[in-house]
């Protein structure tokens, strides 16, 4: 029999009451504030306030200022974002890593962060552009270690490991490796993010004093100058963020389009596009896809329509905001509470509720890709909501049933535009980040079900449908993410690479006999920073309060969807019509491969390029192409 070993409580409990009345006597606070009264046994686990405070920790860091910001615009202008994401050198695998340093309202950088201005800085330039990407992850991975030792209290902390981690970090930074040439791309531009920002910020505000002078004589003119002066003044907020400034606003996607189409690409290096796209969110995705090219030619999804398929958007949060349309609710979430809006309107009990967390992240990356479409919310899933009683959430019969008539409701709707039976313009493409559980098939077996029947519908119709594949990985793709008809999105890390929990897989097609590969394309989905919903609304918040990090082929596709809005407006705009058909063609065979992938092993496509598929569908359906026919 073994023998029998204390409990970790009752070991924490006696070891605390030997060495607590010491602590106690060294740091007894003045008499005005008298020692919380300790409880015994001690609890377990220990309240880390009430720890922190008797074991001698470190005190809560002081408010921002003029040194935190210094060190800010000092990691700005060596290029360096909010955010870095590495691959381990290390890990055959490639593990990815997330490193958060800096905030920029309130300007703040992280504890890491400024563990890295006090490594870099004493470098020369010289020294710093030559730290390579390899280099720049193993010192990110030790200051990670020595920020948690340095965070911990007095008591908890191993000093001689904290003494270990920082003379490892000067060893890493003297190694040099004459082979290992691939930079991280830091060091000084001729100009200061600052201060090319700066310019811009001049003219902004020539701008709004001549749009507060505008005439307002009548409703029409002063909607007009009202209306100048609020985007002016938007756009002057967010600049003030990104330098600084106390009165910033929260940055909003939006703004980056707005900054593209103002500031001329040279004003900036390459490197500092970078960065400011990085300081937003879903910046990353915005400029590893460089929807840029094409928001420089005025394509942003004017005239494109888009219905979103989902557990519905709330339109009041600053991300989805303009261009929304609450345009149907197919389940039974009702508000169970009266809530007040921001905006003044009143939700009551039993009214319908079209707001969902999933759905508003999706629509907000939709609207950060292609921020001129319009988004049509059509809600056909409640079952995230948790302000819903259990006898009213839908079962799986229902969540089909709704997810159907999602689908049949934009089919009727573009019927009855074409019969003339309606106004309106049509729906161009929906968007599903969503299917059904356990329904993954085998190769044999790919006989369509009734939501891929419906999906093949509104394709035959000329719908463009887009949907996701599923998050279960190797040979799996939940319904109706394998039909042949639909662009089916996978996941990719922001490394080009098939994150590991998408779904994929060869499927037959019933039609044809052939076998095909789903996903069509693949896309970012992996750790997306959009839209957060809060059902309580958005005032006052701050860009971190705004939004979230989501991860999944959910996430994936509204990319791919934004996407399509994009292609099809540069189409539009050249008088080509494209077919479902035709635009998964291009998407998939303009698409750049996996990393680390076999391009022989599928028929599916790579990760999306947006550029390019605007390039190769001018290429096969331009007027050009025709003219040589």
């Amino acid at each position: 029999m073994l023998p029998t070993r204390p409990r970790p409580a009752l070991l924490l409990a006696l070891s605390t009451a030997l060495i607590l009345p010491s602590i106690a006597r060294a740091q007894a606070p003045a008499p005005t504030e008298p020692l919380p009264t300790l409880p015994f046994p001690f609890p377990f686990p220990l309240d880390p306030e009430l720890l922190n405070k008797l074991l001698g920790g470190k005190k809560d860091a002081a408010a921002p200022g003029p040194n935190e910001v210094a060190a800010i615009r000092w990691l700005q202008n060596h290029g360096v974002p909010p955010s870095l994401y590495m691959i381990d050198p290390a890990d055959a695998a490639g593990k990815a890593l997330r490193v958060d340093l800096y905030e920029l309202k309130p300007s703040s950088p992280t504890p890491v962060g400024r563990l890295l201005v006090d490594t870099l800085q004493p470098l020369t330039e010289e020294q710093i552009r030559g730290v390579s990407r390899k280099k720049l992850y193993v010192l990110l991975s030790l200051l990670k270690e020595l920020s948690g030792e340095e965070a911990k209290s007095s008591v908890l902390a191993f000093p001689e490991r904290r003494d270990a981690l920082r003379n490892r970090v000067t060893q890493v930074l003297a190694m040099e490796l004459p082979t290992d040439r691939e930079f991280a791309g830091l060091g000084t531009d001729p100009k200061t993010l600052e201060a090319a920002l700066a310019e811009r910020r001049v003219l902004l505000d020539a701008l709004l004093k001549s749009a507060e002078a505008l005439p307002a004589d009548t409703p029409e003119l002063k909607a007009v100058r009202d209306g100048t002066v609020a985007r002016l003044q938007e756009e002057l907020g967010q600049l003030r963020t990104l330098t600084f400034d106390a009165d910033g606003k929260p940055l909003i996607p939006e703004s980056l389009f707005r900054i593209v189409q103002a500031v001329p690409e040279p004003a900036l290096t390459e490197r500092q596009w970078r960065t400011l796209f990085y300081s937003y969110p879903m910046g990353r995705s915005l400029w590893d896809l460089r929807v840029d090219r094409l928001w420089r030619n005025q394509v942003s999804g004017k005239g494109i329509r888009i219905a979103v398929l989902d557990t519905g958007i709330d339109r009041e949060h600053p991300s989805v905001g303009e261009r929304t349309v609450d345009a149907a609710n197919f389940t039974n979430h009702r508000y169970t509470a009266e809530t007040k809006l921001p905006s003044g309107a009143v939700r009551r009990i039993g009214d319908p509720d079209f707001r969902g967390e999933h759905g508003t992240h999706v629509a907000s990356t939709i609207r950060a890709i292609a921020p001129d479409a319009q988004i049509l919310n059509v809600k056909v899933l409640d079952e995230e909501a948790d302000n819903i009683p259990e006898d009213r959430k839908n079962d799986m019969t229902q969540t089909i049933t709704a997810i159907y008539d999602g689908l049949d409701f934009v089919l009727k709707h573009n019927r009855a535009i074409a019969e003339g039976r309606a106004a309106g313009e049509p729906i161009h493409i929906v968007s599903m980040s969503l299917g059904l559980p356990n329904s993954n098939t085998g190769i044999g077996g790919s006989a369509r079900d009734l939501l891929s029947r419906k999906v093949k519908e509104l394709a035959d119709a000329g719908i463009v449908v887009v949907v996701a594949t599923g998050n279960e990985g190797n040979e799996t793709a939940r319904r109706p993410g394998l039909e042949s008809t639909a662009v089916t999105v996978g996941a990719a890390d922001y490394f080009g690479r098939k994150a590991s929990f998408s779904s994929n897989r060869s499927v037959v097609d019933p039609d044809t006999r052939t076998l095909h590969d789903v996903p069509t394309v693949w896309a970012p989905g992996h750790d997306i920073w959009a839209a957060k919903y809060d059902a309580k609304g958005y005032a006052d918040k701050t860009t971190k309060d705004l939004h979230t990090h989501m991860s999944g082929t959910s996430m994936a596709t509204p990319h791919v969807a934004g996407v399509v809005v994009l292609l099809l407006d540069a189409a539009r705009r050249e008088g080509i019509t494209l077919t479902p058909a035709q635009v998964q063609a291009v998407l998939r065979d303009s698409s750049s491969p996996l990393e680390g992938e076999n391009p022989y092993a599928r028929t599916g496509g790579g990760n999306i390029d947006p550029a390019k598929a605007v390039a190769l569908m001018r290429e096969r359906h331009g007027k050009k192409t025709l003219a040589r026919l």
